[in-house]
């Protein structure tokens, strides 16, 4: 993406190269600075393929880049052998990460400077190392992963949890009604400052009981 102020929404993405790095399907560098970039209700896969080739499923690593919002989407299918497999990696942008679902991943997310992310009521599932890789802001919290670590943010982030999708074999990451991990376990973001959220994915209206992804 070179151009400022794109909006990338509803669409599937599907990375398909296996013999080399950086084989994103989303890679920011804007025009110029005050730019502000958006993405939500994607699904992005990754195509796994080992060690020595490192795929993320958006890298924004644009000082011109003020602003990136990220809610809705599903990144799954993502190499988790490699260090540099990373869902999302920022360097100096003030990132909003609201309701995704992330599988798989060395990290679901890597920023490079500190105190800039916001995340909220996200899945961050099946990565190999830690979920979240630097310094996140304060408001980081209702996240839930199965991993042991999560920045302790605003106290509601979960831990070492079980989450059960629909069928993730075929890739369907709808909550299952059985969970327990995610459903119903989610903050209300109609009246957020930064980002208001009022549905999922699919287009339907959030109810009184958020869910996490």
């Amino acid at each position: 993406i070179l151009e400022n102020y794109v909006r990338v929404a509803g669409l599937q993405v599907n990375a398909t190269g296996t013999t080399s790095s950086a084989d994103n399907p989303f890679t920011v560098s804007v025009a110029a600075g005050g730019s502000e970039v958006w993405f939500s209700y994607n699904l992005i896969r990754g195509d796994p393929h080992g060690v020595g080739f490192w795929q993320r499923g958006i890298s924004i690593d644009d000082a011109d880049l003020t602003t990136a919002k990220i809610w809705n989407n599903i990144f799954f299918d993502f190499d988790t052998s490699d260090l540099s497999d990373q869902l999302i990696k920022t360097n100096g942008v003030q990132l909003y990460l609201y309701n995704n679902t992330m599988i798989g991943g060395y990290n679901s997310m890597r920023t490079l400077s500190a105190n800039t992310i916001h995340a909220k009521n996200n899945i961050f599932y099946d990565t190999a190392g830690v979920p979240l890789v630097g310094t996140y802001d304060s408001t980081t919290d209702y996240n839930s992963t199965n991993n042991a670590t999560l920045p302790t943010g605003g106290g509601h982030n979960l831990t070492s949890q079980t989450i059960v999708f629909a069928a993730s074999a075929t890739d369907d990451y709808h909550l299952d009604s059985t969970d327990t991990g995610a459903q119903n376990l989610a903050v209300d973001l109609t009246g957020d400052a930064n980002l208001i959220v009022t549905d999922d994915i699919d287009g339907d209206i959030r109810s009184a009981s958020w869910d996490i992804g």
